[in-house]
């Protein structure tokens, strides 16, 4: 079933090019085929991507910003709703097309203006057995990918200075204005985060070694400390997560962001 009224859009910048390859050969093997066009956010980088669905890349010239480059392609579409997915985190499992059409219908019906898909924030308000609402205090409300949004929901969020890390922080403030934020109960998209902080994470380097995917991936290899500081890092963040109340986690957020 083609959605009309959605776009998939696939966050990206030139810079990170050598993913693209990966990331469609993994939406054409998990997502469902062409239910809903997809639009591949370039600089100047124009190619024609080989893939099963329908995808136009649509080059937004100088890279301004996260936020910048998106409102640019976000203007320049029709579609009135989107689902963010990001170039650096290939989709990792199958996704059924009627677990897609429940819930992208599921954000129709309840007139949400978002749905995170990956149950990070968690619910806190419950709504039903597959989703919940979430509080307008509740920290990254705005998480990114992956997640449906009201298009000109998004569009009044963005602050044309942000990054996507800034957007997820400063968004979720600027958000409590709105109601209608969801996420789901258990992760619904999974996905592979090839790249942080610029450098491909050592484990998910093994898996696609191990599946031949890690061929010209144009990006360093975390090493070894690298990778330990950042895992460190995670635990820190989730054991803080579950001691401190959300508006303080908001607090340090935008002291650490700004």
């Amino acid at each position: 079933m083609r959605n009309n009224d959605l776009a998939v859009v696939v966050l990206s910048c030139d810079k990170f090019s050598s993913l693209w390859p990966l990331f469609f050969k993994r939406l054409d093997k998990n997502f469902p085929i062409n239910c809903a066009k997809v639009y591949l956010l370039s600089n100047y980088i124009d190619v024609s991507v080989e893939s099963s669905n329908s995808v136009k890349v649509v080059c937004v010239g100088k890279d301004i910003s996260w936020s910048a480059n998106l409102r640019k392609l976000l203007i320049g579409i029709s579609e009135p709703n989107v689902l963010l997915l990001m170039d650096d985190a290939p989709l990792s499992e199958a996704i059924e097309t009627a677990d897609f059409q429940f819930f992208y219908s599921s954000f129709i019906e309840h007139k949400m203006n978002y749905l995170n898909l990956k149950a990070s924030p968690a619910p806190n308000r419950n709504v039903g057995r597959h989703y919940g609402e979430i509080r307008p205090t509740t920290g990254y409300r705005t998480a990114v990918i992956p997640s449906f949004w009201r298009k000109d929901t998004l569009l009044d969020l963005l602050k044309d200075d942000e990054s996507a890390w800034q957007f997820e922080v400063y968004g979720s403030k600027r958000s409590e204005r709105y109601q209608g934020f969801f996420s789901v109960r258990k992760p619904f998209i999974a996905f592979d985060h090839i790249v942080i902080k610029g450098k491909i994470d050592r484990s998910i380097y093994t898996k696609l070694k191990n599946n031949d995917e890690h061929l010209g991936i144009d990006f360093p290899v975390m090493s070894l400390w690298e990778y330990v500081r950042e895992k460190a890092n995670g635990a820190r963040s989730l054991a803080l997560n579950h001691l401190l109340s959300d508006r303080i986690l908001a607090f340090l957020r935008r002291i650490k962001y700004r």
